[in-house]
This record gives structure tokens, C-alpha cells and sequence, in this order.
């Protein structure tokens, strides 16, 4: 799966602008990050046993003026979606709790007085019941790559994302099937894509977070440049 980066962006910038000298790349030279540090560490930091924040590197934080929730490598450097999730394997590891991998759910379980009891999941040979000993949460709800529900909630046209393929709303349709309440399905964080990439792999992660590269223009919605 290639990106922007890989499409364009990485080889407009090294034969047309590195060459020639890029301003910008040396101003972080110019200031020392390092004098912010024991602020931000105090913001950062997360010592909690409740949770709460994520660790996020400090110096990151002050370059971009931005709350960032992102986890912390055991260097203590920015870390993305496969270091949240080294996290959660080894708090769960530590408390006993069993992970199921390639186990698709199906249906939510329910008894006689409507009160959810569990799960029904499937795997590549066969169906499984798990029962649920308190409650049932469902933590990833996103619905990027289902056109329905994208068309039903957001304000479209949208194409694609940066979910993974599997994203299509499973748990959204189960929760409308026990008449589950809800709430915000409006909400995104949106970012543009690059289309013609996007109509061939559908299914692909084509979110563009940044606009890089030369020649390239911004307005707003009235027509006036922004910056370029």
C-alpha cells in the first residue's frame, strides 16, 4: 500500500526543492527546543494510575502548539498506531486478559429481557459464543469504508480515509438492530485525499494530512488565496 508520500510528494521535494535549498528545514536549528522541556514534561507526562493522557513527546508538542495524544516508544520518542497498541497488549498481558485475534463479531447477544449477555464472533473454521461477564463495549465504531452510512451520516461527498479496510460500521448496525441510542455520527476529522489514487485502491489508506510540495495554491470558500 503506498501513500502520498510514496505517490509524489518525497520526489517532488528532493529533485525540485532540496536541491535548490530549503528555508524552512533549518529554522528548527535556530531555536532550542530543549529550554520548553521541563514545562512540557509537566504537561505531558502521565504518572496516573486512573490513565488519562497519553505520553507524547514534549518537544513535538511546543513545535506545533497542539494537544497531541500520541504514545511514547520505550525511547521516548513519537510513537503511532502500533505503539498504542504494544501499550494496550502489554496492560492487558499484565491484568490477564485474554486477546482474540481474527475473531469477527456477528451478533450481540441478548436474554429474554432484552439485557445484552454477550457476543457471537466468527473466525476462519468456525462460530463462537463469548459471554460477557459485566458488559459489552464496542471500541472501534468507525464507518469509513461503508458508502451507506457515510452517505446516511456525513455531509458528502467523502472518498475514502485513513481507517483501516475492515472500518465499515459492523457495530454501528448492531447497536440500530437492539435499538441502541446514538450520538454524534457526524463528527470526523477529515483531511483531503488524493482521488485519482483513492477511485483505484478504494479500499486503501490515502489520507493526505499536509499540503507539501511546490506549486500548489489554497483559497477558502470565497475564493481567496490562503497561502501557497
Amino acid at each position: 500500500m503506498r501513500m502520498l508520500i510514496d505517490f509524489s510528494v518525497l520526489k517532488e521535494y528532493n529533485e525540485k526543492i532540496l536541491s535548490r535549498g530549503d528555508k524552512l528545514s533549518s529554522l528548527s536549528s535556530l531555536v532550542d527546543w530543549n529550554a520548553f522541556l521541563p514545562i512540557e514534561h509537566k504537561l505531558c507526562k502521565n504518572k496516573s494510575e486512573q490513565g488519562g493522557h497519553p505520553n507524547a513527546r514534549a518537544k513535538l508538542q511546543q513545535k506545533t502548539h497542539e494537544d497531541l495524544h500520541f504514545p511514547m516508544t520505550p525511547e521516548g520518542n513519537l510513537g503511532y498506531g502500533n505503539e498504542l497498541i504494544r501499550h494496550f497488549k502489554a496492560w492487558a498481558d499484565d491484568h490477564g486478559i485474554a486477546l482474540l485475534l481474527n475473531h469477527r463479531v456477528r451478533a450481540i447477544l441478548r436474554n429474554r429481557d432484552g439485557e445484552v449477555i454477550g457476543l457471537e464472533a466468527s473466525t476462519i473454521d468456525n462460530e463462537v459464543r463469548l459471554r460477557a461477564r459485566r458488559a459489552v463495549v464496542f471500541c472501534s465504531g468507525g464507518y469509513t469504508h461503508n458508502p451507506e452510512l457515510i452517505l446516511q451520516f456525513q455531509h458528502g461527498p467523502l472518498f475514502g480515509g485513513c481507517a483501516a479496510p475492515t472500518n465499515s460500521g459492523d457495530f454501528v448496525l448492531m447497536g440500530g438492530e437492539i435499538r441502541a441510542q446514538l450520538g454524534n455520527m457526524a463528527g470526523a476529522f477529515r483531511a483531503e485525499v488524493v482521488l485519482e489514487q483513492t477511485f483505484r485502491d478504494p479500499n486503501g489508506i490515502h489520507t493526505m494530512f499536509h499540503i507539501l510540495g511546490d506549486s500548489i495554491l489554497e483559497v477558502n470558500r470565497y475564493g481567496n488565496r490562503d497561502h501557497g
